[in-house]
């Protein structure tokens, strides 16, 4: 049974490794992107390793876990943490050392990680859906008015 009321907070920094993102380098999949310049609190994940841009964060999981758990819980931390470290429009890679996310047992993350993928994924398919509806709403009102 999974529950979702046993977790432990933890700093980012005992279970991850942070730094800004360096020109040319190229990051491990799975990491986890937080936008520190001109930023309105975007995240992002690393689907695939690759280069990442300069003006993000790039956390790298070193802890046992799965890695897009760890990027879901920064999602869900991040807002109220922006509202308190943003300081302008950037948010400082400093301040990072005061971000604690939850951290549940690897079978808590297995069951969070693929049920919000499954979510993302219906909703992918609802926005596809909406886009296609509009299409016929636009050839319908295009025939009318010729």
């Amino acid at each position: 049974m999974i529950d979702f009321t046993k977790y432990d907070i933890r700093n980012i920094y005992e279970i991850a490794d942070i730094e800004r993102a360096i020109k040319g380098k190229r990051y491990k999949a799975g990491s986890t992107l937080i936008e520190l310049s001109a930023t309105k609190g975007n995240i992002e994940y690393l689907e695939k390793e690759g280069e990442v841009d300069t003006r993000y964060a790039v956390i790298t999981p070193r802890i046992e876990c799965f890695p897009r758990y760890i990027y879901i819980s920064i999602q869900e931390t991040l807002p109220e943490f922006i509202a308190k470290y943003l300081t302008g429009i950037n948010l400082q890679e400093s301040s990072l050392k005061h971000l604690a996310i939850k951290v549940h047992s690897l079978e808590t993350q297995s069951f969070i990680v693929q049920s919000v993928q499954a979510i993302d994924g219906a909703i992918a398919g609802t926005k596809k859906e909406i886009e296609k509806i509009k299409d016929i709403k636009s050839n319908m009102l295009e025939s009318l008015f010729v």
